[in-house]
């Protein structure tokens, strides 16, 4: 049996939690209140997987792709390089409804209730880059957005199909979602659709994150993290569990 492709995170020892790393073509809920880390994590992804030659698509409902960009240029200065080569692109679904003009020439501007012109717009990115022999990797930030324009029905519908899509064109993904502004049905509905879940959370010590539903994962546990504007690190250990 070939051994299982995977992704780097762009964090060493998260990557070592993973027994290695994200399964290609992976589909993960990062879920956690806001200023967890959860859209750092998102751009320390993407900034690892533009060094390794691996495309991008960045969807964003809560920011302009303007703002999504700053987040990843802070961590990865040769963003513009790749921008020019087409390796990252962007999908904003917030701009034209908060009244903004769309500037980026790597970014395609659409309307939030425009559910199959963003299906088309992702699938296009993907079949591009799949049509050259090249995974791909994309961010969503976030589902909760997309929730709260388009109801919770119609945003599971859209994510189910973007998922079979991204999968068909080995596209793996982190999508964010905001904890305590869902009920558990919501949330439950969104894990069904993704390969496995990491959790973020705060206590009074520290941030702490923990992976459910992955089989090669090290410790199931909540592992301490810190984390900036520009870098994301694992702190803790692995098999010690901090939090009942």
């Amino acid at each position: 049996m070939a051994k299982k492709k995977l992704v780097s995170t762009g964090v060493g020892r998260l990557d070592e939690l993973l027994g290695g790393g994200i399964p290609s073509s992976n589909q993960v809920l990062l879920l956690g209140a806001p200023y967890t880390g959860r859209t750092t994590l998102q751009a320390v992804f993407v900034s690892q997987a533009l060094k390794s030659g691996m495309p991008c698509i960045v969807v964003t409902y809560n920011r302009s792709a303007g703002d999504v960009r700053k987040s990843i240029h802070a961590i990865n200065k040769k963003l513009q390089g790749y921008e020019k080569k087409g390796y990252i692109r962007y999908v904003d679904v917030y701009s034209l409804g908060a009244g903004l003009k769309g500037k980026n020439p790597n970014a395609k501007y659409l309307k939030v209730d425009h559910l199959k012109d963003q299906l088309t717009t992702i699938s296009t990115m993907q079949k591009g880059y799949h049509s050259h022999k090249k995974p791909s990797c994309m961010v969503v930030d976030s589902v909760s957005g997309l929730i709260s324009k388009t109801g919770a029905s119609k945003a599971v519908k859209f994510l189910d199909m973007v998922n079979a899509r991204s999968k068909a064109y080995k596209t793996t993904s982190l999508f964010t979602m905001t904890e305590g502004v869902h009920g558990q049905g919501e949330v439950s509905q969104l894990e069904n659709l993704m390969d496995f879940t990491m959790d973020f959370k705060t206590e009074k010590n520290g941030n702490y994150l923990r992976v459910r539903g992955l089989d090669s994962v090290k410790s199931s546990n909540w592992v301490l993290y810190k984390q900036s504007k520009s870098s994301f690190e694992l702190t803790g250990p692995f098999n010690v569990q901090y939090i009942s």
